[in-house]
Parts: C-alpha cells; sequence; structure tokens
C-alpha cells in the first residue's frame, strides 16, 4: 500500500537497480540476502545553517509573526537523475528508489536548507530555520507586505 502512494506522489519508482543477491540454504531454512551494490561515496555539500542567535538579531523590533510550516519538504526537491540509485531499497513488490530527496539522506538537511535560504533571501521580513518559515514585521502592515512576495518566489510543482 504505502509502495503505490510513494509512486503515486512521484516520491519513487521501480529500478532494476545495481545489486547483488546471496541465497544461504540449509536443511532448516533458506536466507536470501539482497546487497545494494554503492559504489560512489555521497559527495556533501556544505551551506551555513543560521544560528537562533543570528536570526533573533534580525527579529529585533518586530512584533507580528506567522510560522509556515514545510510539510514534507524534502520530498518537493528532486534528486538528480544519476544520483538515484544510491537510495534503492528492496520491497515486496521489486527494488524501487527514491526520485526525489528523503530524510535519511545525510547531506538533506543541508541542501534543503540553502535551497530554502536562497529562495527567499531577497524578501524582507522572511527568514527559514530549518523546515519552517518565519514571516514578521513591526506593524500588520509590514508584516502582511511579504505575503506577496512568497507568493511570487513559490516554484512550480513538478
Amino acid at each position: 500500500m504505502l509502495c503505490f502512494f510513494l509512486i503515486n506522489a512521484g516520491v519513487c519508482e521501480y529500478t532494476l537497480g545495481s545489486y547483488l543477491v546471496i541465497v544461504i540454504r540449509s536443511v532448516l531454512f533458506t536466507v536470501t540476502i539482497i546487497l545494494i551494490l554503492i559504489l560512489v561515496p555521497i559527495k556533501r555539500e556544505r551551506h551555513f545553517t543560521p544560528t537562533i542567535k543570528e536570526i533573533i538579531g534580525d527579529l529585533n523590533g518586530a512584533k507580528v509573526f506567522t510560522k509556515l510550516d514545510l510539510t514534507q519538504g524534502y520530498n518537493q526537491l528532486e534528486l538528480a537523475p544519476e544520483s538515484r540509485y544510491i537510495t534503492t531499497f528492496g520491497t515486496h513488490m521489486g527494488l524501487m528508489h527514491y526520485k526525489r530527496i528523503t530524510f535519511g539522506i545525510s547531506t538533506a538537511p543541508e541542501i534543503f536548507q540553502n535551497v530554502i535560504r536562497e529562495t527567499l533571501e531577497s524578501i524582507d521580513g522572511v527568514k527559514n530555520i530549518s523546515h519552517d518559515i518565519l514571516v514578521f514585521g513591526k506593524s500588520q502592515e509590514d508584516h502582511e507586505g511579504s505575503f506577496p512576495a512568497l507568493e511570487r518566489e513559490r516554484p512550480n510543482p513538478q
């Protein structure tokens, strides 16, 4: 059931993958082990992640706040086709791999934080903290003035 959901949501797809099957047979039992061969290490990108102290400095004087939660945010970023094989996993329906960034990828938080930061950096009164966007202003008018800019910066779903 979960496999169908992930495929329909565009998060995963079937793959032939690169794998090795080891079958151990005994009189009492048979064990099948599937090993996914990953020969290339993940290249880690280093991005600046602001601290709470740095963000608090930007909030000085603000009185009106809104927090926007980017639910399933990582799944909005697509993996490059040549990197998808690294995420291969086995299911009862065969091998699958992720088409989008998932929480299990060690570099996902940094990449996601950087994409959101780059998208929002030109908008006054908007900061991102992990998977949340904080909209703030010194008055209600300042606060509401940031929302049209957020709407313009919203990427088109793929």
